[in-house]
């Protein structure tokens, strides 16, 4: 997982060059649906959450919230998580929303896909990850 904070401003001026396609969209693989995928949070100029969600690209999935979102305009700093399957990132998406509670989530969105036992495994994962990340960044020079 990868973590990368983008401007809310820089992102929408991106989005000011292109245009979103609506229609003639291919239909999603099995490969696309297994692949890399981005979980993105929205935050307000306070750094309040206002909505978390997964998407193949942040970025286009922006677009779309700009233009049904009615809390788009209060997104001042999005940050963007990378996993390595979609899976992975719809069991990240569920434990944000649980644990962060944003703003403007559904609290049954993504359902009641998981198992306790899922989203548990899950929890105790990413803690482990960042006590190693702490760990690693604590060792001295020369140490591994």
């Amino acid at each position: 997982m990868s973590k990368q904070e983008i401007p809310a401003m820089d992102v929408q001026n991106i989005l000011g060059f292109k245009r979103f396609k609506k229609a003639g969209k291919p239909a999603k693989s099995k490969k696309v649906l297994d692949g890399e995928t981005c979980l993105y949070r929205h935050f307000d100029k306070d750094g309040l959450l206002l909505y978390v969600g997964i998407s193949l690209s942040a970025i286009e999935r922006l677009r779309s919230h700009r233009r049904y979102a009615v809390w788009y305009r209060d997104i001042a700093t999005i940050a963007v998580e990378r996993f390595p399957t979609r899976w992975e990132a719809l069991l990240a998406e569920r434990v944000a929303i649980e644990d962060e509670k944003p703003l403007h989530n559904s609290p049954d969105w993504p359902g009641k896909w998981f198992t306790t036992e899922q989203l548990d495994g899950f929890r105790a994962k990413r803690e482990l990850e960042r006590f190693c990340e702490s760990r690693a960044a604590l060792a001295p020079i020369g140490e591994g």
